[in-house]
C-alpha cells in the first residue's frame, strides 16, 4: 500500500460498490484497532488464535477495506476477533497508526494457511491505477505460484527471478508517479527521456503477458 493509504473516512459509494461485489448479503463496518501486544504487525491469523485460547471468543473473517483518496480502493483478506460479549475488534498491529478499521465481513471465507489476492479497484481513469492494479496481481501470482502460496519465504530463480524483479521495479516507478499525480503521457521517472507510455509502459505489456 501506498504512504497516502489509510482507513476511508466515510463509507462511499464506490466503497458499497467494492463490497456488494465481495459480499452482497454484509455491509461495511467501522471497528476499534486495539492492538495486542504480542501481535505481530499485518498477521491477523495467529494473533486471533492465541486471543481466542486465552481470552474465548471466535475468530471472524472478511475483509479490510482501505482507501488511497482519488487513486484506488483495496480490499484486504483480515481477521477480527468476536469477543464472548459479540463485539469485533480489530487486535493486529498496522504498518501505520490507524484509531479504526473498515471491515467487511464474509461468511464465506476461511484462512486455509496460503495468501489470498487483495481486491483493487481504480478511483480514477487515470491507466497508470490500472497498470499498478496489474503489476500487483502480476507479483501476487509469481509469489504464490503452485506451493509457494503457503511458504512464508519465497526463493526465485533464474528468469522467474528477474521478471519478478522487473516488475517489483515497475511497481515502485509507478507508485511514484500516482504519488505525483503524473500520467502516461508524463515523462518515465527511470529518466530516459520517454514518456511513460512509450517506456515502461510500452514494456509492461510484455512484462504481464509473461506471468
Amino acid at each position: 500500500m501506498a504512504n497516502a493509504t489509510g482507513t476511508p473516512p466515510t463509507i462511499s459509494e464506490p466503497i458499497l460498490g467494492l463490497c456488494r461485489s465481495i459480499c452482497a448479503s454484509q455491509e461495511p463496518m467501522y471497528l476499534k484497532h486495539s492492538p495486542e501486544s504480542y501481535a505481530q504487525a499485518n498477521e491477523c491469523f495467529p494473533a486471533i488464535d492465541r486471543k481466542v485460547q486465552e481470552c474465548g471468543g471466535k475468530v471472524h473473517y472478511g475483509w479490510q477495506i482501505w482507501e488511497w483518496p482519488g487513486v484506488l480502493l483495496e480490499a484486504e483478506f483480515h481477521a477480527v476477533w468476536l469477543s464472548p460479549e459479540h463485539e469485533l475488534v480489530d487486535i493486529t498491529p498496522k504498518s501505520f497508526k490507524v484509531e479504526k478499521i473498515l471491515f467487511l465481513p464474509d461468511p464465506s471465507m476461511r484462512y486455509e494457511g496460503k495468501q489470498v489476492n487483495s481486491i483493487r479497484v481504480p478511483l480514477s481513469d487515470n491507466p497508470i491505477t490500472r497498470d499498478f492494479i496489474g503489476i500487483c496481481d502480476a507479483i501476487f501470482r509469481i509469489q504464490n505460484k503452485g506451493n509457494r502460496a503457503k511458504q512464508s519465504a519465497v526463493s526465485l530463480e533464474g528468469p522467474e527471478s528477474q521478471l519478478h524483479q522487473r516488475l517489483q521495479e515497475t511497481r515502485l516507478l509507478t507508485l511514484q508517479m500516482l504519488e505525483a499525480g503524473l500520467n502516461r503521457n508524463s515523462l518515465c521517472p527511470c529518466n530516459s527521456g520517454k514518456k511513460y507510455k512509450a517506456c515502461h509502459g510500452r514494456k509492461l505489456e510484455k512484462k504481464l503477458a509473461r506471468v
